[in-house]
């Protein structure tokens, strides 16, 4: 090692680079086994600083057979260092190398597609991982004879996405098909066990103890054989008994266990800071179990800021976590810790928002309940117990206006860079036209004979195509967008001027807690809430608008009069009035404001308050009104215009 570092440091003349492909190849290999041997070190620092060297090196050229293994081999240092986007970008160098005709059937490749699978798996991107272990697969079972070996490393990531994603019949076979190449290969070792957890992991959440305590106590004694009590794998499965534990009634025990691999887990590498995150999580669950609420949280609290600050994100199992103990909290009376449990999670669940709108796997569209369940749950108990809480309002306000513009950033570009002031499109507008058309082909065409991995990199490269052209249109238009997260309501306030007031109305689902018979929770009738953010007070005020079902009732009543019957303004009035007394009367009660920014929701979105009675008029003929898709709109327009003078009316011309 001493020996590398200082050749580097002799043929190391920044800022030259060097001038041949040989000497290229050369520094690349030399400073490919630093980095790994730093890794293997523990050095993360000099690991990183070697590996970005390569990194430049190698990124822009074209790879050959040792450019791509060198690509390979300081994938995983990027990742664990902290740099996950640097080391996709040398995956793709090297994926570049094995796609073409020549390279594809190169031994070496199924375990590269296994590594860019995996880094993508710990980057939680599982719908993008599992085609390329699906591919790994294929090809290393279609090897004369079969890598037994390279089968069971990817069955076990394979099982892990499937795990992840919900899917945990899929995920048992994986898991089995790996244990079953392990013993073909005649290996009882390290992979062996590592599965061998995973497979008790799985049986865990299913709450199967019995059948998972055999598989980790196996697994334990393998990895315990050659292994050192500080290794990940051994850690983990070591967590996985302490989980079996803690359900069997031993707490005192699996909290020790937990705490003795936490002080084991002193490392900064991104896999050091997820296995740490676990343990906390395991170990603030069993906290919870022996009544210690108070270490509970706070050790959940110290599992987010260490995530946070390594640069990832909150994983399934912490919001899970964090989720019960919001449950927990209002089941016992306890609304305002629910209701800060409850905020955390629905703020880290809006970076999710955007990635599963369009969901259609079954599995996605469940993540995405889940999503949902717990934003809904924010609202319904705010709306209970803090409408007289100013600070609780305002935070729950900020999640509505997130939320909305995230779920129609999508819908709103499209429909923004189609929308021109000319008759006929403009060269730009043909463009994207032609680009959507290629894309919708493409994405309906599916992949046929074409290379999966190819026809995803295509569809993407489309996407992007897309997206940047409607940009450039949106950005010639009137109503252009720029996506944005709204971080304090002061935003706000200074585009909601005196005289006016912004108004955003959410749809959810009550949320009931009762406790009568222990701990049960469920679900009410769905209903609308509206927060009136009033700019004469500076203040936010939430309104609960009803039952959704009674509203859109005679929202599709007075719908119905309008489009048969306009003429018949005694029966407009009658329907609109009762309309208006639930959605308009009670917003009009919670300010002065006379110029209403509305951002609707539901099938309030398809009325026209205008057309609504209130107080012996129409609201046409009292209130200036405009619409909003959502209220983090108002900071990419002008603020609300307000008229500095009487209006001047100019009629009859003497021409």
């Amino acid at each position: 090692f001493t020996m590398i570092r200082t050749s580097i440091e002799k043929t190391h003349k920044p800022p030259e680079r060097p001038s041949s492909e040989a000497d290229i190849n050369a520094r690349i290999d030399l400073l490919t086994t630093a980095a790994v041997n730093c890794y293997d070190a523990k050095d993360m620092a000099g690991a990183r600083d070697r590996s970005l060297e390569v990194f430049q090196l190698v990124t822009g050229t074209v790879a050959d057979r040792d450019r791509a293994g060198a690509c390979f081999a300081i994938s995983k240092v990027l990742a664990d260092a902290g740099d996950p986007d640097k080391a996709f970008k040398v995956l793709d160098v090297a994926m570049d190398f094995f796609r073409t005709d020549n390279n594809r059937e190169l031994h070496e490749f199924p375990q590269f597609l296994n590594r860019y699978g995996e880094l993508l798996r710990k980057e939680n991107r599982h719908v993008e991982a599992e085609p390329l272990f699906l591919e790994a697969l294929t090809r290393s079972k279609s090897k004369a004879p079969p890598d037994q070996s390279a089968i069971a490393a990817i069955s076990n990531n394979l099982g892990l996405v499937y795990m992840a994603t919900g899917n945990n019949d899929a995920a048992v076979r994986a898991f089995e098909e790996s244990l079953a190449a392990s013993e073909s290969a005649h290996e009882s070792g390290d992979q062996y066990a590592i599965t061998l957890d995973n497979l008790a992991q799985l049986y865990v959440r299913h709450k199967d103890y019995g059948k998972a305590k055999p598989l980790s106590d196996r697994a334990i004694s393998l990895l315990l054989q050659a292994r050192p009590p500080q290794d990940e794998d051994l850690m983990l499965a070591r967590l996985t008994s302490a989980e079996i534990q803690s359900h069997s009634g031993d707490l005192a025990e699996a909290e020790r266990i937990v705490r003795e691999v936490l002080s084991l887990c002193t490392g900064e590498s991104r896999e050091s800071v997820r296995l740490s995150g676990s343990a906390g999580i395991i170990l603030a669950v069993i906290l919870r179990r022996l009544h210690r609420y108070s270490d509970s949280e706070h050790e959940l609290l110290r599992v987010a800021t260490r995530l946070k600050n390594a640069g990832l994100g909150l994983t399934p199992m912490f919001m899970n976590a964090a989720h019960q103990f919001a449950l927990e909290r209002a089941a016992s009376g306890d609304q305002q810790g629910a209701l800060e449990f409850l905020s955390f999670c629905v703020d880290s669940d809006a970076q999710q928002i955007v990635r599963f709108q369009g969901a259609a796997d079954t599995r996605q569209l469940m993540f995405k309940e889940a999503l949902s369940a717990r934003f809904e749950q924010l609202i319904s108990i705010v709306t209970k117990h803090f409408v007289d809480d100013q600070a609780c309002v305002e935070k729950a306000f900020l999640h509505v206006a997130n939320r909305k513009g995230l779920i129609t950033d999508q819908l709103l570009r499209r429909a923004w860079a189609t929308r021109r002031s000319t008759g006929s499109p403009s060269e730009e507008e043909q463009v994207l036209r032609t680009l959507r058309a290629r894309l919708d082909e493409a994405t309906l065409g599916g992949p046929g004979i074409t290379d999966l991995l190819v026809y995803r990199r295509h569809v993407a490269k489309l996407t992007a195509e897309v997206q940047e052209v409607e940009a450039m249109v949106a950005q010639a238009n009137l109503s252009q967008h720029v996506v944005r997260r709204i971080n304090s309501i002061d935003e706000l306030r200074p585009v909601v001027p005196q005289g006016a007031a912004l108004v955003d109305v959410v749809g959810f689902r009550d949320y009931a807690v009762e406790r009568d018979d222990g701990v049960s929770d469920g679900w009410g009738n769905r209903h609308y809430a509206a927060f009136v953010l009033d700019g004469n007070s500076n203040k936010v005020k939430l309104v609960d608008l009803g039952e959704a079902s009674a509203i859109e009732t005679d929202i599709e009543t007075f719908a119905n009069e309008l489009k048969e019957h306009s003429w018949d303004l005694a029966g407009l009035w009658k329907q609109g009035d009762a309309l208006s007394r639930k959605v308009f009367a009670p917003i009009a009660a919670a300010t002065d404001a006379k110029e209403l920014c509305l951002a609707l929701d539901g099938q309030l979105a398809e009325l026209s308050f205008e057309c609504l009675p209130h107080n012996d008029a129409w609201v046409l003929d009292q209130y200036r009104v405009f619409y909003v898709v959502s209220s983090r709109d108002l900071l990419t327009k002008a603020p609300i215009a307000q008229s500095s003078s009487p209006a001047c009316v100019v009629a009859a011309p003497d021409y």
